[in-house]
């Protein structure tokens, strides 16, 4: 229903609706270790062509619940414990992989799609801020051959940038990836700090779309986040990594010059999200998304963005988590 299938030959999200959901299908998830069963049972059948694979971990998101002897292990941290969960599902992957003679010649990508604030700033979970918590991931790169390349790149990167980048490494024409809003990270490798990286863009419009309260919209350079909301934030990212100082009233003139960045930039993924917008859901995809908790109360969709006066999410946070299924934001 969400469209991931478009593409794949194979797209397998098969899951036991009786297991852990049947009185919040919201919860339903399959857990690591059957997912990464099905990715070795196939690779055992075409690992003798080449393929793309995409294997996708869900299970460090609430509820944390991770499986013996991590939840022992990890008594008072259960998200910790599901990550340590996953990562030993990775190993098993790549030991797959590795038996299969597989993994030198291949091109491995680790990346998050986000983190969980686990009450940073008053967020229980994710979605509802932009700050750092969920917002700055893991990006692992493993290069085709036996012969390591290592380095790191501090510049901010999107993962926009990603398919660009497994473009480049494929061979895969210019012109095949020309409508790709990203750019391929490989020219940052030796040319990081150099001014090469573009700011990067990040949004959340849950707490418009859903409550008709301010979006929230940020423009991330190597030294700043400037963040546009009813009350501006600005942060110098080095010295404050956890965002708690906003600058933005004492530096009026930087604050103002990234959010005319911001807006430039933004207005290169307008048009794609008002044409999304126009769409209006069929009842079967709005009875889905309610069943799985997103449609609790949804305001009209968002088109753009807006300076009318709406509501500060950093002022709702704490009537949005008395929304949550727990009631109140986990401690940090």
């Amino acid at each position: 229903m969400w469209g991931l299938s478009r593409g794949f030959e194979v797209y397998d999200d098969a899951t036991d609706v009786t297991a852990g959901a049947s009185h919040s299908p919201s919860l339903l998830e399959r857990r690591g270790d059957p997912t990464v069963d099905r990715v070795l049972a196939w690779l055992n059948l075409h690992s003798d062509r080449p393929f793309f694979l995409w294997v996708h971990l869900y299970d460090p998101h609430s509820p944390y619940h991770p499986p013996e002897p991590y939840r022992s292990r990890y008594a008072g941290h259960p998200y910790d414990g599901e990550i340590a969960f996953d990562d030993v599902q990775v190993g098993r992957l790549f030991a797959g992989l590795r038996r299969l003679r597989l993994y030198d010649s291949a091109l491995i990508v680790v990346a998050g799609d986000h983190g969980e604030s686990l009450g940073e700033h008053d967020e229980a979970e994710h979605g509802f801020f932009i700050y750092n918590a969920t917002l700055r991931i893991s990006l692992i790169m493993k290069l085709p051959g036996s012969t390591p390349r290592k380095g790191v790149v501090n510049d901010p990167v999107g993962l926009l940038d990603v398919a660009p980048t497994i473009a480049e490494v494929c061979g895969i024409s210019p012109e095949s990836t020309q409508t790709f809003q990203g750019h391929s990270l490989f020219r940052l490798v030796d040319h990081q700090g150099r001014g090469l990286s573009p700011a990067v863009y990040a949004e959340s419009y849950y707490s418009r779309n859903s409550f008709g309260w301010h979006e929230l919209r940020a423009l991330i350079t190597l030294q700043f986040k400037y963040i546009d909301a009813p009350r501006a934030e600005l942060c110098a990212l080095k010295d404050d990594p956890e965002e708690l100082h906003n600058l933005a009233p004492a530096c009026s003139g930087l604050a103002a010059a990234l959010r005319e960045t911001l807006d430039a930039l933004a207005g290169r993924f307008v048009n794609a999200r008002a044409a999304e917008s126009s769409r209006r859901l069929d009842s079967e995809t709005l009875e889905k998304l309610r069943s799985l908790g997103y449609l609790g109360y949804q305001a009209p969709l968002a088109s753009g963005y807006s300076r009318l006066a709406r509501a500060d999410p950093k002022d709702k946070i704490g009537v949005f988590n008395q929304l949550l299924p727990c009631g109140q934001p986990l401690k940090p």
